[in-house]
């Protein structure tokens, strides 16, 4: 991208890597994709994701614990066997699948909340305290949720990184489970939401998670038997797998999004619904509100 200010021409670089974020914001508004992604011109914080970065911590290092306990097991299990062979009567070696997970307490998850807490871009000193106490009631049904039927992740926060075409695509999954999905074994892929409950299935934004199902096929070499969207709100979870065509289709969608960006010169598409959200409206000139 070449940038001209007065008779100086500045060429600005396109990232190396790229997003679904990146791209939904180009698709949004290619000025907005140009503000955030070449520009990176800073932006005021907001209070949701001081919120939702909290909430992901809290679980990240619970499910950690989670993860932790079972490794502790599996490898007392095994030292065990070495010393005495026949001590499981013929169990699997891997026998933390079928041993009882250790689970930390609610009131250790709380714990973690406290230390995970960002108090962070809120209104008011009542508007953080408020939302720290939904948190709580919110991390409490999650809790209950899943008591007597924990998962077992293998992965939390995972990073990954694959080639659409001649682009690179980066990304981070929340967590990866190992499930059992109408029989068959694979992984399960899970995506916390802290925001507002899409009204039906219709409703969800798939894409992203095919993405996801398609970088752990690529790079993890697993096979996704589920993909979930969790959202907080009401503990409600939304659950299903690409097809083949889909998983296409995102690809040939991803690789045609970065082609255009590469080409574009980022002309804004501005309207009320879209300025009404953007980060950028207060120094955009084409806003519109």
């Amino acid at each position: 991208l070449v940038a001209t200010r007065g008779t100086l021409a500045v060429t600005l670089p396109l990232p190396e890597k790229f997003s679904y974020t990146q791209v939904k914001a180009f698709e949004t508004c290619p000025l907005q994709y140009k503000f955030a992604h070449i520009l990176r011109i800073p932006v005021r914080g907001r209070f949701t994701f001081s919120f939702g970065k909290s909430m992901h911590a809290t679980l990240q290092k619970f499910f950690q614990r989670i993860m932790d306990g079972a490794n502790k097991e599996q490898q007392d299990l095994f030292e065990s066997k070495v010393k005495s062979p026949t001590a499981f009567g013929g169990a699997p070696q891997n026998a933390v699948g079928n041993s009882k997970l250790t689970i930390p307490s609610l009131d250790e998850l709380l714990k973690i909340y406290d230390e995970c807490w960002i108090p962070d871009w809120y209104e008011s000193k009542k508007h953080a305290e408020e939302y720290y106490a939904k948190g709580k009631e919110v991390l409490k049904g999650f809790y209950a949720a899943h008591e007597g039927k924990w998962p077992m992740p293998i992965a939390l926060e995972q990073p990954f990184t694959m080639k659409v075409g001649e682009y690179t695509i980066k990304g981070v999954i929340d967590r990866i489970d190992r499930v059992v999905v109408q029989g068959k074994p694979g992984v399960g892929i899970v995506d916390y939401k802290t925001g507002n409950v899409p009204k039906s299935e219709r409703d969800i934004e798939r894409e992203q998670l095919y993405l996801y199902q398609m970088a752990i096929e690529e790079t993890m070499h697993e096979t996704p038997a589920s993909l979930t969207y969790y959202y907080f709100d009401g503990q409600k979870q939304f659950e299903f797998i690409g097809t083949k065509e889909e998983i296409a289709a995102v690809r040939e969608r991803m690789r045609t999004t970065i082609d255009a960006i590469t080409k574009s010169d980022f002309a804004a598409t501005p309207s009320p619904q879209k300025c009404k959200h953007c980060d950028f409206r207060e120094i955009c000139e084409y806003r519109k509100l």
